[in-house]
C-alpha cells in the first residue's frame, strides 16, 4: 500500500519539552470526538481540562521514544513488547486520570475497563492517540505524523493495535492496513473500534 506523506520531512520524536505542545494539539483534535463527548459531555469542561489530560498521557508515553509530532500533529505510541504505562507508574498515572475527571471518573473507568479488555496478548506497537489540531485537519497530517512506528513495524515484522473512537479515524487507520477485530462499547457509549494490521511489505 502506497500512502502519500508529504509532511515527513517535519517529523521528529517527541522529548519532554514538547508536553505543552501535545497536550494542546491532542485537546484541539478530541474536541468533538464522540467518544470523549460522551465522557466528558460538558464542552467548557472538555477545552478547560482536555490539554492536562493528554499532559498526563504525555508523560508516560514520551519516555518510549515513540511520540512522533509534526505540524500540529502528534501520533503517540508504544512499541512492540514494552506496556504502555509502565507498571511502576500504573497507580499514579490513574490516580491522576481519575482526580482530573472529578465527576466524570466513573465514566472514564468504564473506558478505560473496556479498552484495557480489548488488548490483544501478542506483543505489538500500540497506537494510543493520533491527533490534528482542529483548524488543520484534512490535509494529510495524520497520516504523515503516524508513518515513522507504522514504517518500522514493517521493517521489524512487528504488527500494530489501536482502538478508534470514531468513524472518521476508523477510515483513516483503514487506509493504513488496519482491519476491524472487534466492535466496542462502554455501557451507553458511542462504538470504538478494536484494529489490528500485520507488518506491510512496501
Amino acid at each position: 500500500m502506497s500512502i502519500t506523506r508529504p509532511l515527513d520531512a517535519r517529523i521528529r520524536t517527541a522529548t519532554d519539552g514538547d508536553r505543552s505542545e501535545i497536550s494542546q494539539t491532542l485537546g484541539s483534535a478530541f474536541q468533538a470526538d464522540p467518544i470523549f463527548d460522551w465522557c466528558y459531555p460538558d464542552a467548557d469542561w472538555r477545552r478547560r481540562n482536555l490539554p492536562e489530560l493528554f499532559g498526563l498521557f504525555a508523560d508516560v508515553f514520551t519516555p518510549h521514544g515513540t511520540t512522533f509530532v509534526t505540524a500540529a500533529g502528534v501520533a503517540m505510541w508504544s512499541p512492540a513488547g514494552v506496556d504502555p504505562v509502565p507498571g511502576e507508574l500504573v497507580d499514579g498515572f490513574q490516580a491522576s486520570l481519575i482526580d482530573l475527571s472529578g465527576s466524570y471518573a466513573e465514566r472514564v473507568g468504564e473506558l478505560m475497563t473496556v479498552i484495557d479488555a480489548s488488548h490483544p496478548l501478542d506483543a505489538c506497537a500500540y497506537l494510543q492517540f493520533v491527533g490534528v489540531r482542529a483548524d488543520r485537519q484534512g490535509e494529510g497530517i495524520g497520516s504523515a505524523v503516524m508513518s515513522p512506528m507504522l514504517d518500522e513495524c514493517d521493517r521489524e515484522g512487528a504488527p500494530a493495535f489501536l482502538v478508534a473512537t470514531s468513524p472518521r479515524n476508523r477510515s483513516l487507520y483503514l487506509r493504513h492496513g488496519f482491519g476491524v477485530v472487534d466492535e466496542l462499547r462502554a455501557v451507553d457509549a458511542p462504538p470504538m473500534w478494536a484494529m489490528w494490521r500485520e507488518p506491510q511489505s512496501r
